[in-house]
């Protein structure tokens, strides 16, 4: 089948400027020769179009790659997001690894696209909300080993190497899915969630739920339960965090798939 790959370029970057800390002379774990850390990201990608094409019969014709850009309107109303990140050292090569790419990136087969105030999670889920559903009959799918895709409707193929999974998710699974990360929290965005609350048992407590308005209720209650007064800001300041935003700018989609198909 004709397809497009949305693919979520960061975390393939952010490894290809990286390798084991016992491999550098400096024990940093950093590489340091920029064609090194292109064959390496080149690599990946390949990986995973030659992959879907050879063992789910895929025809990829463009590979969309979404780069991190500017900005973040979730810091806007959410102070608190993020700021639990410890700074840590970044590869020294990653913008200039980023900046190759998008000028080598360019052609038949490839392009690139920068966020712009949202997030790289956003811009994908965007894009194929917008796209999914096309005149040219292209198949779309979202490579990312980002869990927080898994709250949008959609084919993902989480390239994670350890995992590489295609899987399609339906509307309620979305929905469990990100009520489910409101119940745990994410450590990594510092959203607090519920105390004592595991992945295991949040599943559990959804499971039954067969509308959006049940697990609403079911995860606000919890949220009444902890936080009492505050219980309505911080279920909101959870939702807004984590609900991927599908009404932002996306890439010109339509001109790619035309030029695609002839």
């Amino acid at each position: 089948m004709n397809t497009i790959l949305l693919y979520d370029a960061d975390g393939s970057i952010f490894q290809s400027c990286s390798c084991k800390k016992e491999n550098t002379e400096d024990n940093l774990g950093f590489i340091y020769n920029l064609d090194d850390a292109l064959i390496k990201f080149e690599n990946k990608v390949m990986f995973t179009i030659n992959l879907l094409e050879k063992d789910y019969d895929f025809q990829i014709l463009h590979t969309l790659l979404f780069l991190e850009g500017q900005g973040n309107f979730r810091k806007a109303f959410n102070k608190s997001y993020k700021a639990n990140r410890k700074e840590q050292a970044r590869p020294p090569l990653i913008n200039t690894l980023r900046d190759e790419i998008v000028t080598r990136y360019s052609n038949d087969q490839f392009s690139t696209f920068k966020s712009i105030n949202v997030e790289t999670d956003d811009s994908l889920a965007a894009t194929f909300m917008k796209h999914h559903l096309n005149d040219y009959g292209i198949q779309l799918i979202v490579v990312s080993p980002d869990k927080d895709l898994k709250t949008v409707p959609c084919l993902l193929f989480d390239n994670y190497y350890t995992r590489n999974e295609l899987t399609s998710i339906t509307e309620l699974e979305a929905k469990r899915n990100l009520y489910t990360q409101m119940l745990v929290g994410d450590a990594a965005d510092n959203i607090k969630g519920i105390k004592r609350m595991g992945k295991v048992g949040a599943e559990k407590l959804l499971k039954n739920a067969s509308s959006e308005f049940t697990m609403k209720r079911i995860v606000y209650m919890k949220y009444q339960d902890q936080f009492k007064r505050r219980a309505k800001d911080e279920y909101l300041k959870a939702w807004f965090s984590l609900q991927l935003n599908t009404e932002v700018h996306t890439p010109e989609l339509d001109a790619i798939m035309f030029n695609a198909i002839n």
